[in-house]
């Protein structure tokens, strides 16, 4: 809980707080300000010293001075209809003990308070507010995240939530880019989050995605780039051109340039296209790159690191630099999201070639997965010489292991026995996940089929978190 920084006040000053709709009788004398909140039928009176509160906020100091204040009787009347009485409740009680408690309050209760309070020109409990809610609501948070970043970012005074709404939007990009209100979204939000490195997303993809908003900001131009007028490029490229210089283009590969970013050049300013082009017909030549955003995956259990040597083992090499990976990671389940149960796996990854499952064994830091070349399916064993299984036993990625499977046992590398119940077995047993792969028991790796164990320990596990990527050759 914060403290108010201000000298607390005197116990014997502290008004009684009237919680009662009208009159109610009261339990101290020396008050000078009577508050009537709300509206009919839900107005109710507090009583307040008018001293304190001109010491808490200009906004009352301002309305309290002898041009506005209002007298009845020896008293201060105040009036303050657009606040509902809980928040206003709140909002006195910081004023005369600095605190404020929010933990039993729901998301839109902690988002009306931080207007009320951002009007009043509250800004200790204003930032209080931010701290709290980027903790105890962030789940609400979470689930509400556009509308929340649209309403922040009309607030200036709101900078804390701006920045846990970025963030929310760059752990998981799709949020915002995969939601029917991504067009509308205000330009100066789309450029915060361009210029942060931690947005998780492959810069081929954002470039898809900064294109689609510039071509929804002009409904009467068509989707397709070639069928443009010279008036329908200069409409998309004033749409976008703040944007572009923020595009990672070279992070991109040739392939990826080539195919996406070719139709639209007639978009791109030209001493930024020629820059682009130079690299690309003269790859010895050194130019100036910012490095990858986010973590390489979309992922809270890997990075950058880690997947330098997955895209080795996928093509049986050496680990490649973290600017030159073959492949791109995309996220097709998460536990946490989307549950830890065989159902959601099959609905999710069943007949998808090329996939990576990564979970991080419970109560540890240790990191386990595999690769299936093949595609899951939950009535077919896959016979192939390609996939593997693997550990970072610390889940950081220095001494990886990695096991690939055995040529005798290459028919059963991904195996299922007739009506058993696993949802994932890499070979007969040596990285095996039941039913419900969060409960306790329910996985193993053992070695029988792969070429060494992934794990010291033999015993029984279960996992806390579970992600599945589907693998995209960024050459093709």
């Amino acid at each position: 809980m914060l403290t108010y920084s201000r000298p607390r006040i005197p116990h014997q000053r502290l008004p009684s707080l009237i919680h009662h709709r009208h009159h109610a009788s009261l339990t101290n004398t020396d008050y000078d300000m009577i508050i009537y909140v709300g509206n009919e039928p839900s107005i109710r009176t507090f009583h307040a010293h008018s001293e304190i509160l001109r010491n808490q906020s200009s906004y009352f100091l301002a309305a309290l001075s002898s041009r506005w204040i209002q007298r009845e009787n020896g008293m201060i009347i105040f009036r303050k209809p657009n606040i509902s009485p809980e928040v206003f409740e709140v909002i006195l009680s910081f004023c005369y003990t600095g605190q404020a408690k929010l933990q039993d309050k729901d998301g839109a209760f902690v988002i009306e308070l931080l207007v009320s309070a951002d009007e009043m020109i509250l800004t200790s409990l204003t930032s209080y507010i931010q701290k709290n809610f980027t903790t105890a609501q962030l789940s609400w948070l979470q689930d509400n995240c556009l509308e929340i970043t649209q309403f922040a970012f009309q607030y200036p005074s709101f900078q804390a939530l701006q920045n846990v709404c970025l963030e929310t939007i760059c752990d998981n990009p799709s949020i915002l880019f995969k939601s029917s209100k991504y067009s509308s979204f205000e330009s100066t939000i789309l450029l915060g989050l361009l210029q942060r490195n931690e947005l998780n997303i492959y810069e081929v993809e954002l470039w898809e995605h900064i294109i689609k908003w510039g071509i929804n900001q002009n409904p009467n131009v068509s989707k397709d780039p070639k069928s443009w007028s010279a008036r329908d490029v200069k409409a998309v490229e004033n749409s976008i051109k703040e944007y572009i210089p923020y595009i990672r283009f070279y992070n991109m590969t040739q392939s990826e340039f080539q195919r996406y970013v070719w139709p639209y050049k007639c978009l791109i300013p030209i001493e930024i296209y020629d820059s682009i082009m130079t690299y690309f017909l003269m790859p010895f030549k050194r130019v100036q790159r910012l490095i990858p955003r986010g973590n390489g995956a979309q992922s809270r259990l890997i990075n950058w690191d880690h997947l330098k040597y997955i895209c080795g083992w996928i093509d049986q090499s050496n680990s490649y630099p973290i600017d030159k990976l073959p492949y791109r990671f995309e996220l097709l389940m998460r536990g946490s999201r989307d549950g830890f149960t065989s159902e959601s796996f099959h609905n999710l990854c069943d007949n998808i070639k090329g996939t990576i499952v990564i979970m991080k064994v419970s109560g540890t830091d240790e990191l386990l997965g595999g690769y299936n070349p093949l595609t899951w399916n939950i009535n077919t064993d896959g016979s192939t010489m390609n996939s593997f299984i693997f550990s970072f036993k610390n889940g950081q990625s220095n001494n990886p292991c990695v096991s690939y499977i055995q040529r005798k046992f290459f028919k059963n590398a991904i195996y299922k026995l007739n009506s058993d119940i696993e949802v994932i077995n890499f070979g007969n047993g040596d990285l095996r996940l039941d039913c419900n792969f969060n409960e306790s028991f329910s996985c193993s790796a053992r070695k029988n089929s792969y070429e060494f164990n992934i794990r010291d320990d033999s015993s029984s596990f279960c996992v806390e978190s579970f992600e599945v990527f589907k693998i995209i050759n960024r050459n093709e």
